[in-house]
C-alpha cells in the first residue's frame, strides 16, 4: 500500500511532495523538493514503526511531515538528482544504528555522572582516569583490547571486551567506529565482528600512550582483569 500528497491544487506547481510506503511493518517516507530548473528531487527518507501498520496516516501527520520536508541549498539545489535509490545498497545502515546508540549512551552518561563512568563526545576535554570517551586517544586502546579477544574467539568480542574493561557495550561500539575509520583496525564482511589492529593501529597505540592509558584505567578501579 502507498500513496502521494503535495502541497497546494495542483501536482505539477507543488513545492513539497510526500509518498508514503507500507514495508515488512515499516512505513517509509519519501520527500521531495521542486527545485527551479531540474524539478523534483528527494530530499528525505524516513523510516516508521507506525503505531497501526496496517492503518493509514492521519491527515495531520501528512500535513506535518510536508512542512518539514527540507528546501536543498547552494551545491545542493545544483545537483542534478537528489536521494536515489542505488544509494541504499550499500547504505551502513548498522554502523548508523551503532552510532545513534552511542549518542544516546553519551547522552545519558552525561546526565548521570556520579553513578557510572560514561563516554563524553566533546574533543578538547580530557576525561578524567576512570571514563571512556570518543577521542582517538581512547578509542585506540578499547581496540587493542578488542583485538586481543577477538584473537581468542570473534563471537561476542564486544561484548566481552566490555565485560572486560567493566564498561557499557555501547561505549566500545563507539570507540570501535573512531578506530575503524582511522584504519586501526582490519575490515571485516558487515555485520560480522572481529579485526586485528593494523599497523597504523599499532603506531596509533604508542603514540597515544595507549599502554599506559589502559594501565592508568585499570588502577582507577575499572574493569575485570
Amino acid at each position: 500500500m502507498a500513496d502521494l500528497f503535495y502541497e497546494g491544487d495542483s501536482l505539477k506547481s507543488a513545492s513539497r511532495v510526500i509518498t508514503w510506503h507500507r514495508f515488512e511493518g515499516f512505513r517509509v517516507w519519501v520527500g521531495s523538493w521542486r527545485t527551479a530548473h531540474l524539478g523534483l528531487k528527494v530530499t528525505t527518507v524516513t523510516l516508521e514503526i507506525p503505531e497501526e501498520i496496517e492503518g493509514q496516516p492521519s491527515n495531520s501527520e501528512v500535513r506535518r511531515r510536508l512542512a518539514l520536508i527540507p528546501r536543498p541549498s547552494g551545491e545542493a539545489l545544483e545537483s542534478p538528482t537528489g536521494i536515489l535509490g542505488a544509494a541504499f545498497r550499500a547504505f551502513p545502515w548498522r554502523e548508523v544504528i551503532d552510532e545513534c546508540v552511542g549518542l544516546i549512551s553519551s547522552a545519558e552518561a552525561r546526565e548521570d555522572e556520579q553513578t557510572r563512568y560514561g563516554l563524553s563526545v566533546v574533543p578538547d576535554r580530557r576525561p578524567a582516569l576512570g571514563s571512556i570517551s570518543s577521542t582517538h586517544r581512547d578509542a585506540i586502546w578499547v581496540a587493542y583490547v578488542y583485538a586481543e579477544e577477538s584473537a581468542i574467539s570473534q563471537h561476542k568480542a564486544a561484548s566481552r571486551t566490555a565485560l572486560r574493561l567493566g564498561v557499557d557495550v555501547r561505549d566500545v561500539y563507539v570507540a570501535l567506529q573512531v578506530a575503524r575509520r582511522s584504519g586501526w583496525l582490519t575490515s571485516v564482511k558487515q555485520g560480522r565482528s572481529g579485526g586485528e589492529l593494523t599497523e597504523l593501529g599499532r603506531k596509533a597505540f604508542e603514540e597515544y600512550d595507549g599502554e599506559e592509558r589502559l594501565a592508568a584505567f585499570l588502577r582507577a578501579g575499572r574493569g575485570n582483569w
